[in-house]
């Protein structure tokens, strides 16, 4: 089971591609030339690690109180 519900989760996804659009600008405004390659590496890592925490098993998470439902 996953973390978080599926809708979130494409929500989430949708909204990390503008955000790494922006990063990309921002290092070349700070003088860094990040290539093309390097940005769609950096893009998919950081949705591996998005889509593995959210279907991450829980059992390491604290158990819910009784009659939390």
């Amino acid at each position: 089971m996953s973390r978080i519900d599926p809708v979130v989760l494409l929500v989430l996804l949708v909204f990390t591609v503008p955000i790494l659009v922006q990063l990309r600008t921002v290092a070349f405004y700070l003088g860094f030339e990040p290539t093309v390659t390097q940005s769609i590496i950096l893009g998919l890592a950081v949705i591996v690690v998005i889509v593995g925490w959210a279907y991450w098993p829980a059992r390491w998470l604290p158990s819910e109180p009784e009659g939390c439902e």
